[in-house]
């Protein structure tokens, strides 16, 4: 399918190299800098992962972000965020216990190093979680710690504008689709209606905005899916109410 600017339609994303994508995979986080989205860990389907790849939506291209230093364990359900020139791993599941850990992956310096915390107690270790940067800082929401959190959802989210957009994800019967809006000035959720073919319903995926795009990839639809998906939101996403409409496309051809 093709991009329709301004529709607000789902459309396949252009890759110059599909062989070079992140292998299938669930549990992971992603996060946009500049012009590229960054993917780290996740769940394969038989291990944990530590790796950290990423996509360069000018050049369409997939590769591996070169880095010194001693990178995060290998886990699922963490959190990542950036803010500035760092890109932030927080938390998680490494396989035998939930995790705490807050790590920064500095770009300039190509190096990841452990977060000095100045004050304060860090959340409890937990997974599942979500996490997004507003107003130069970042916010942690709910999780699992050893018993399910009631401040937020689980799921991944994204900050755009003055609005948090969230696709998909479980409710504890079955995946889901849709995608609703939370105004932080209204304090309201509304759905959104979207055109186009939708990804099929899941969770464990995650889901970045790069200008006026919202990108999906990845995630469980009962088996770990490695589809790319854009959500286009048209020129403006500052004021979306229940009533409108967004378009929906698949971005790269699953291997």
């Amino acid at each position: 399918m093709a991009l329709q600017p301004n529709s607000r339609s789902w459309v396949d994303v252009p890759c110059e190299n599909p062989s070079a994508a992140p292998c299938h995979r669930s549990l992971h986080v992603c996060a946009v800098r500049k012009d590229s989205l960054y993917i780290f860990g996740g769940y394969d389907g038989s291990n944990r992962i530590n790796d950290f790849y990423e996509f360069n939506f000018k050049r369409k291209l997939w590769s591996v972000v070169l880095a010194i230093g001693s990178a995060p364990s290998p886990r699922d359900r963490h959190v990542a965020v950036v803010y500035k020139d760092s890109f932030y791993v927080f938390a998680g599941f490494d396989g035998s216990s939930r995790v705490n850990d807050f790590i920064e992956y500095n770009f300039l310096a190509q190096r990841w190093s452990n977060v000095v915390v100045n004050a304060g107690l860090p959340p409890t270790a937990r997974h599942s979680h979500a996490a997004v940067v507003y107003d130069k800082s970042m916010f942690c929401f709910g999780g699992y710690d050893g018993s399910y959190r009631n401040d937020f959802h689980e799921f991944n989210f994204v900050v755009h504008n003055h609005t948090c957009i969230l696709f998909g994800g479980h409710d504890g019967s079955r995946h889901l689709n849709d995608v609703h809006v939370y105004d932080f000035d209204s304090r309201v959720w509304s759905l959104l209606a979207t055109e186009g073919q939708a990804p099929i319903a899941r969770d464990s995926h995650v889901a970045v905005i790069h200008l006026n795009s919202m990108y999906i990839f990845g995630g469980s639809t009962g088996t770990a899916v490695n589809d790319f998906y854009e959500l286009n939101l048209g020129d403006s996403t500052a004021n979306l109410q229940d009533n409108d409409s967004a378009t929906l496309a698949l971005v790269t051809t699953p291997t």
